[in-house]
């Protein structure tokens, strides 16, 4: 092959890989949005992340004191405030996971399987329900 047919080769290689759009993302409809965000208040997404707050900070503790006990006071006084650092962007958190549930389940799926059969608190109602009782499960599962 000659070098002018392998430069014409390049170019229009690169012209058609640069040519390539990625393909936009369909934005999910309001009525699948507004589903997922019920969806998401119901799971209680963000009373869960809180929990779990202070069991992150607590594993990253160890990382940054390392021993020393100067960083260690430090680091219990600006525990607060790091908790309280974190608080506005729970709405975001809330945003995007309703984004993701609207994106990948159908308004069908949603209101079928989440909200009018209620799996979700039967299924939470059945768990502690075993785990506070012994108690033979099928009495969780009738409504």
């Amino acid at each position: 092959m000659s070098l002018r047919l392998i430069k014409c080769l390049l170019v229009v290689g690169s012209m058609l890989l640069f040519s390539i759009e990625p393909a936009l993302a369909q934005t999910p409809s309001p009525e699948a949005t507004s589903v997922a965000r019920s969806l998401v208040t119901t799971l209680k997404l963000t009373e869960q992340h809180k929990a779990l707050l202070p069991a992150i900070l607590l594993s990253i503790k160890p990382a940054l004191v390392q021993d020393r006990p100067e960083i260690k006071i430090d680091f219990e006084a600006l525990k607060p405030r790091m908790v309280e650092a974190y608080t506005p962007y729970y709405n975001a958190m809330v945003d995007g996971i309703t984004a993701v549930y609207a994106s990948i389940f159908s308004v069908d799926d949603l209101r079928e399987h989440f909200l009018r059969n209620g799996l979700l608190s039967r299924s939470r109602a059945c768990r502690s329900a075993r785990t506070a009782v012994a108690r033979p499960p099928r009495t969780c599962g009738q409504a």
